[in-house]
C-alpha cells in the first residue's frame, strides 16, 4: 500500500505529460482563440440555436493550489450571434469554488459566467450560470468540449439571459488565433 500512493501522485502530476504546473499539451492558454459551438443534438431543435462562434480572450494567472498545477482563468467572451449574448467578461476571483469564475486545472478547463451580477468572491450559490464551458486542451493551440455523463458538467448557455430560461447545451472546439 505505502508503494501505490507514491505511484497514484506521480501518475496524477503527469497526466498531461508536462509534470507540476502545467499542461504538457498547452503550457499557457493566454491569448485569443476563436470557439466553434455546435449544439446539441437534444437541444438543437426546442431552442432553435444554430452553430455560432465566440471570441475568447483569456488570461491564465495566479495559482489555485500548492502544487501549481491550476490557474485561474480571466477574459472575455464575445459570441458572433447577439441572440446568444454580446460580450461576457469572466469575472477575475479567487475565493471560490470555480462556479463563478474561470480555471483551468492541468489540461482541464472550466469557465463560469453566473447570469447575476456583481458577482461575489465567495462559494455563495449565485444562482445560474450565463455560460458554462467545460473543456479540455488537447495539444497547443487546440482546446475542445469533454463528453461529460453528468449534465451538469456539459457545455451550457442561457440564450435569453434570464434565470427562468432554458438551458442549451452545445459542444465546442477552440483554436488558438
Amino acid at each position: 500500500m505505502r508503494l501505490l500512493l507514491p505511484l497514484f501522485v506521480i501518475a496524477t502530476l503527469s497526466a498531461c505529460g508536462a509534470g507540476v504546473g502545467t499542461c504538457g499539451n498547452e503550457a499557457d492558454i493566454t491569448g485569443s482563440w476563436d470557439i466553434v459551438a455546435t449544439p446539441s443534438p437534444q437541444d438543437a431543435g426546442a431552442a432553435a440555436l444554430q452553430t455560432f462562434s465566440i471570441e475568447a480572450s483569456l488570461v491564465q494567472a495566479g495559482r489555485i493550489d500548492f502544487l501549481g498545477i491550476g490557474h485561474f482563468v480571466y477574459g472575455t467572451l464575445t459570441a458572433s450571434d447577439p441572440a446568444v449574448f454580446g460580450m461576457l467578461t469572466i469575472p477575475e476571483l479567487q475565493h471560490n469554488s470555480g462556479t463563478k469564475s474561470g480555471a483551468i486545472l492541468g489540461c482541464k478547463l472550466g469557465i463560469h459566467v453566473p447570469v447575476a451580477m456583481p458577482v461575489t468572491d465567495d462559494n455563495v450559490d449565485q444562482g445560474p450560470n450565463r455560460i458554462a464551458l467545460s473543456g479540455q486542451v488537447t495539444m497547443t493551440g487546440h482546446m475542445e468540449s469533454v463528453a461529460s455523463t453528468d449534465a451538469a458538467d456539459d457545455s451550457s448557455v442561457l440564450l435569453s439571459g434570464e434565470p427562468g430560461a432554458t438551458r442549451t447545451t452545445f459542444s465546442w472546439t477552440a483554436t488558438q488565433r
